[in-house]
């Protein structure tokens, strides 16, 4: 078995290179499934690697790091440099459960399916949420460059 697959929570059952069985682990316990139900699962996984591995190779913003890092000077004519102690107020402005949601998934470093195991919801109410949160986000931060 390959490093990767040790990781996976999902693997095929092969007999004399015949596949008998798809399982996922659920819970700690492994479940038998049907194979459309295991290769739309391994579809989902891989697509979430690719998006977790694209996110580290273009360096989006990272916030933990932004706010640990010291706030540099701006040029005067930048009216879009990122204050680190106005994004603290941004975020200290949303609500709990949406600081929740952003601590687990831009400190805590969760996929949007851990969140959304954590919280008990499903994990496209997670990426809706989240996608409102950050909107917002950016509604604040614009605010202050321009208010």
């Amino acid at each position: 078995m390959k490093k990767w697959q040790h990781e996976r929570n999902y693997r095929m059952i092969k007999v004399n290179n015949q596949v008998i069985a798809y399982q996922i682990s659920v819970e700690g316990k492994s479940i038998e499934v049907t194979k459309e139900v295991y290769q739309a699962y391994a579809q989902m996984d891989r697509r979430e690697r690719y998006l977790k591995e694209a996110d580290m190779t273009v360096g989006l913003l990272c916030i933990p790091e932004l706010l640990d890092r010291q706030a540099e000077p701006a040029e005067e004519d930048d009216n879009t440099s990122i204050d680190a102690t106005h994004l603290r107020h941004c975020l200290a402005r949303l609500s709990k459960p949406d600081q929740v949601l952003i601590h687990e998934r831009y400190w805590a470093g969760k996929t949007q399916k851990e969140v959304a195991q954590k919280l008990h919801i499903t994990q496209q109410a997670v990426s809706c949420r989240e996608t409102r949160i950050l909107a917002r986000l950016k509604a604040m931060l614009e605010e202050g460059f321009t208010g």
